[in-house]
């Protein structure tokens, strides 16, 4: 007897099978069979295919739950094997990625219960939820990674998903009564396209993304700034696609870093899950709206042409979202509230609106995503934010470069950037009130102001701060301090602009350093009638116990090498600290190896490791307490050839090396010759704080400062290809 399929109830294997045909089908599109990798040419007609397959294969009563299309995303149905995307993807890295992406299923599918459940009105998303979420993150956080806290870890994962889900389900009820075909395209282009980013990134060598880490910040930032001040379609449209190209860019350079760090020894699949999973969840969003707002537009042509000839009035719109039951006050009444009055008391685009919660929703989450790494970026806050004045007041001084004398212009340039180090020191040294002791040649140093190579190990990145404390206590020479800094800082808005002009020095970590950059650079500093100093951290990067990989490369070295096995620093790269002294010789007066220690290393548990940003300035431990040791050596009393030069940079690490461990082993450091020295003075570091306060307070008050702001955060990306066009870094 024949059966009628077309009155059988849809069940959940119906959708499964339909949707694993549609992938099937697409199969010969996205892959190359015979060679097993991924192409990348997702084109516009390979889109429309999969809409036609979806829409020919999936009737709209067969769209189930939320939970089943994400049992079909993370089934694997469509995946490679990772180990014939690269051959060279170390066993333990597979082994973690295999972990990561199976947790990352999980996440997914809870993120669409929560959805699912929002949806169906069993639980409603509200504002005592989204604080839940952001305390489950936190939690992750800061709860450390080890075998006794890894279920605790993965529950907070688990709500966190969970959750994170439930706050989108409003904008997907949203989209279902506006089109409910959008959400099945959106979750098809996500799969899509994060599984095609993915896989590329797997399949390219191992580092080439991490170069984006720069870029990704400096349009992220960008984007922030620029929609706070929006208030068109236009440019919430721009911001939404910029959202969208970020994301892709970060999937490709969190599944890279994800590799990197495992080979660093760093297992915290957690952590990595959380990347990819506010990736994935963002793409899903900005698809979402995208089409969303596409559809919106032509619903609102269709009801203006066929039934509301007269609707023209902003005023009207008002009747289009309540008939499509567009909900956006109950999505954030205090939101909308802020944009009215932002728009002078009329009534804004309620379209419009809807994009921008949304939009700043995926740029938290965005923004979330690099708080465990970054928490030293609180107390550091004010001084980044102080970087938007700063640079604008350096434009607007540069632009008159050429109509004012050199030295005028580097005199109000060292007062600008004087102001700025020393509103640093203000958060670092007088709110911090950290105690300070000074071993060696302190009287040497501290006598009269003189150009100088600034050695130091590496230990937090609070060490740049420490060496700024040293360059104030020498007759306040702040304006004296160049650093020789990490090729990708150049990407950061404005700062990196700002930094090269200033004379400091770009190196390269990954791949060749750029010489001649380097020399230019250095010419610019022989050329200052200003005494200078160029701090080097010889070791590239952060003596870490969490860089276990690193350590144990930096010892085999050691070991090839022939000199002693270094178990309190990374051995020293000595190009940079050569090139240097060959070209400054004649323009320097010394050369300071700095030694640099901090109490907390030394606690129980630590295993060396040193207070970041975030603890060194608002910690409340006990012992916090920096330790400074000098040594002034004479640049006569170093030797001429390069070979010898790179000899006793590795010898000066052999000693502080026994330094520090002498100080680990509780003898301190030698030579003390300075005791709880005294804290700079708040009548310095005072007033620029103030100053800089005021300037960031400023754009609340002026439409122009807010507009000049603006116009400086839009300068960046221009300033950033400038210094790429010069061949500067």
């Amino acid at each position: 007897m024949s059966t009628d399929t077309r009155s059988r109830p849809t069940t959940g294997e119906d959708i499964l099978r339909n949707l694993r045909n549609v992938f099937s089908s697409l199969n010969n599109k996205l892959f190359k069979t015979e060679q097993q990798h991924f192409t990348m040419n997702l084109s516009c007609e390979v889109g429309r295919e999969l809409a036609l397959e979806c829409q020919n294969k999936i009737a709209p009563g067969q769209l189930g739950t939320l939970f089943q299309l994400a049992k079909v995303a993370v089934s694997g149905e469509f995946l490679v094997d990772i180990s014939v995307l690269h051959e060279n993807i170390e066993k333990d890295v597979l082994d973690h990625l295999r972990i990561v992406y199976g947790t990352l299923s999980v996440g997914l599918m809870l993120a669409a219960t929560g959805a699912a459940l929002e949806v169906l009105n069993v639980v409603r998303a509200n504002f005592l939820l989204s604080i839940a979420s952001l305390a489950c993150f936190f939690a992750l956080c800061f709860t450390p990674h080890s075998p006794q806290n890894e279920r605790r870890r993965f529950g907070y994962f688990a709500v966190f998903a969970f959750l994170t889900g439930m706050s989108t389900g409003p904008q997907i009820e949203d989209v279902m009564q506006l089109n409910p075909s959008i959400l099945l395209t959106a979750f098809l282009g996500t799969a899509i396209i994060f599984g095609c980013f993915s896989l590329a990134a797997l399949h390219a060598p191992s580092t080439k993304f991490l170069h984006l880490g720069g870029a990704i910040s400096s349009t992220i930032m960008i984007m922030i700034v620029t929609m706070l001040f929006a208030r068109s379609q236009l440019v919430v449209t721009m911001v939404l696609w910029m959202g969208l190209a970020v994301t892709c860019a970060l999937i490709l350079y969190d599944t890279q870093m994800i590799c990197e760090k495992r080979r660093r020894g760093d297992t915290d699949y957690l952590w990595h899950t959380i990347e990819l999973f506010l990736d994935f969840i963002n793409l899903f969003r900005y698809i979402l709206i995208l089409l969303s707002d596409k559809e919106f537009m032509f619903i609102k042509a269709a009801v203006s042409t066929f039934l509301l000839p007269d609707f023209v009035a902003f005023e009207d719109e008002n009747f289009l979202i309540q008939h499509q039951s567009f909900r956006v006050e109950r999505i954030c009444d205090d939101f909308l509230d802020v944009f009215c009055a932002f728009g002078g008391g009329h009534v804004v685009n309620a379209s419009l609106i809807w994009v921008v919660v949304v939009v700043a929703g995926s740029m938290v989450l965005s923004t979330l995503v690099a708080v465990n790494e970054l928490r030293s970026m609180f107390p550091a806050a004010y001084l980044s934010l102080s970087m938007v004045p700063f640079a604008s007041i350096s434009l607007a001084m540069t632009a008159f470069k050429c109509f004012i004398p050199r030295r005028v212009f580097l005199a109000a340039d060292n007062l600008l950037y004087s102001a700025y180090m020393r509103m640093c020191l203000f958060v670092f040294e007088n709110v911090a009130a950290v105690n300070i002791n000074f071993y060696g040649d302190v009287d040497a140093v501290f006598t009269k102001q003189e150009s100088a190579i600034v050695l130091s190990n590496h230990q937090s990145n609070v060490d740049w701060i420490v060496i700024t404390m040293i360059a104030n206590r020498q007759k306040g020479n702040e304006r004296a301090l160049r650093f020789m800094i990490k090729y990708v800082i150049h990407y950061l808005p404005l700062f990196g602009w700002y930094t090269y002009q200033r004379g400091f020095i770009y190196v390269r970590r990954l791949g060749d350093v750029i010489w001649s950059a380097v020399e230019q650079q250095l010419s610019f500093l022989r050329s200052l009638n200003d005494p200078f100093w160029l701090l080097i951290f010889p070791e590239g990067t952060r003596f870490s116990p969490k860089k276990r990989a690193i350590i144990e490369s930096s010892q085999q070295y050691c070991k090839q090498i022939g000199i002693p096995v270094l178990t309190n620093v990374l051995t020293p790269r000595t190009n940079g600290f050569a090139i240097a002294m060959i070209n400054l010789r004649n323009s320097i007066d010394a050369v300071y190896d700095i030694t640099l220690a901090y109490d907390q290393s030394t606690e129980a548990g630590r295993e060396k490791l040193a207070p970041d940003m975030f603890e060194f300035a608002c910690g409340i431990n006990p012992k916090r307490t920096l330790h400074i040791h000098i040594q002034r050596f004479s640049v006569n009393d170093l030797p001429q050839d390069t070979d010898a030069l790179k000899k006793w940079l590795f010898y000066r690490y052999e000693i502080k090396n026994r330094m520090l461990q002498a100080f680990y082993d509780g003898e301190g450091l030698p030579n003390l010759a300075l005791k709880n020295a005294p804290r700079v003075s708040f009548a310095v570091t005072l007033p620029p704080a103030i100053f800089f306060a005021s300037t960031l307070m400023a754009p609340f008050f002026s439409k122009i400062i807010r507009n000049v702001y603006l116009l400086t955060l839009c300068s960046s990306p221009v300033l950033i290809l400038w210094m790429r066009l010069c061949g500067s870094v």
